[in-house]
């Protein structure tokens, strides 16, 4: 994966649904990891993913859904309703190890974004991340 015309001066943001968007949502997020100079802002998609991803770092067995609280099981049962189903099986795919790895990488993931572009102050953020914030959905899934 190549990212046409960057520069290793430049800096690329990422404004959200990296996962649950295509058929190789790791390969992705990994082309990111190995690149400081892409920032990624947090999107739905990601808020959703990944109190579920960390469940899924671990082997998972065939009665895994039978022991979830059902909180949990709302949560898992509403991502996998919004297209999860990529992200799962790319997820399944990678050595526990990389699993780590790839949830540590989207808990550092900005709900936000504030920098200095021409000489002038220009912020952003997911239009979601208001009722984020509202609900304290935010510091419930880092």
């Amino acid at each position: 994966m190549v990212v046409s015309g960057i520069r290793k001066e430049d800096t690329l943001y990422i404004l959200g649904d990296v996962v649950d968007r295509g058929p190789e949502p790791m390969k992705i997020l990994k082309y990111m990891m190995a690149h400081s100079n892409i920032i990624p802002i947090i999107g739905n998609h990601e808020v959703m993913a990944l109190p579920n991803l960390k469940l899924l770092v671990l082997e998972v067995s065939r009665n895994f859904l039978d022991k979830l609280p059902p909180k949990v099981y709302r949560d898992f049962d509403n991502w996998t309703q919004n297209g999860s189903t990529s992200t799962i099986q790319d997820f399944r795919k990678l050595p526990q190890e990389e699993r780590h790895q790839v949830v540590e990488y989207m808990k550092s993931f900005r709900p936000y974004g504030k920098e200095i572009v021409n000489g002038r102050n220009t912020g952003w953020c997911m239009p979601d991340w208001i009722i984020f914030q509202k609900q304290n959905i935010w510091k419930n899934i880092r």
